[in-house]
């Protein structure tokens, strides 16, 4: 009978996981950032309940890293990163997507410097861990996942969008972040 009940509430309990992210171009910033930019920018974070039920809550926590690689694409090196916790959320439907921002000075400085710093095989790499707890579970549940991007796709992404708003044509789709098998190393590890 227990052997049934456990069955039941993992077939039917909330799975959350994170669909995918993406980098958009939010306006300019009133104050200047170190690197004399004023671009912003914003990461959306699209996330998924593809379980049955729904979750009581859930948050994330998200290290956005501009990672740099030497000539011979090994030893990444964390150049700039920034790290927090998302508040909690009330719980999401099954089957619904739920997306949530991640903004800030901080994180527009990691971006902008990936941007002014693009060199062949640095990258944007997104880890983000997304705790939940369903109606069947005491303790949280965990997933976590990793997304990046070229920082020279970034940097062309920029440009276009500065030239959108110079000759006034359509705007580039947001800079979408495949998941990621790229390994990212804290600071002074190399």
């Amino acid at each position: 009978m227990k052997e049934a009940r456990n069955t039941n509430a993992s077939q039917n309990r909330a799975y959350l996981t994170v669909k995918f992210t993406e980098i958009i171009y939010a306006g300019r910033t009133s104050r200047a950032l170190p690197n004399g930019g004023r671009d912003a920018y914003v990461i959306r974070v699209w996330v998924r309940n593809s379980g049955r039920t729904p979750a009581k809550w859930f948050k994330a926590k998200c290290r956005l890293s501009f990672v740099k690689y030497d000539v011979n694409m090994n030893s990444p090196q964390v150049v700039a990163t920034h790290e927090e916790e998302t508040k909690a959320w009330v719980g999401m439907a099954a089957d619904e997507d739920v997306s949530f921002m991640l903004d800030g000075m901080d994180y527009f400085n990691v971006i902008s410097q990936a941007i002014d710093d693009a060199v062949d095989g640095s990258s944007v790499v997104l880890e983000c861990e997304i705790s939940y707890q369903t109606m069947f579970d005491k303790k949280a549940q965990m997933w976590a996942t990793k997304t990046a991007a070229r920082a020279e796709r970034l940097a062309d992404y920029a440009t276009d969008y500065r030239q959108s708003r110079i000759h006034d044509t359509p705007r580039p789709d947001p800079l979408k972040m495949p998941f990621s098998p790229v390994e990212v190393e804290p600071p002074g590890v190399a």
